[in-house]
């Protein structure tokens, strides 16, 4: 799992307050993307990706762009 330093310098032109920690795995989720409470998120979910259901997005896995998983 990165940590948020690591996730400024992914994505240098965003901001500490436009991300929220995943309550699974503590991935992390930027604010237009989302991820179901139920789904397993230590990777990085950003744009207007949506993760359902029992999804899993793990370790380096990053879902972006209008990806629906």
């Amino acid at each position: 799992m990165k940590t948020f330093q690591e996730i400024l310098q992914l994505f240098s032109n965003t901001k500490e307050s436009q991300w929220k920690q995943h309550d699974h795995c503590k991935g992390w989720v930027f604010e237009t993307a989302h991820a179901d409470v139920t789904a397993f998120v230590s990777g990085i979910v950003f744009g207007d990706a949506q993760v359902y259901g029992d999804a899993q997005v793990f370790g380096n896995a990053q879902v972006y762009g209008n990806a629906r998983v």
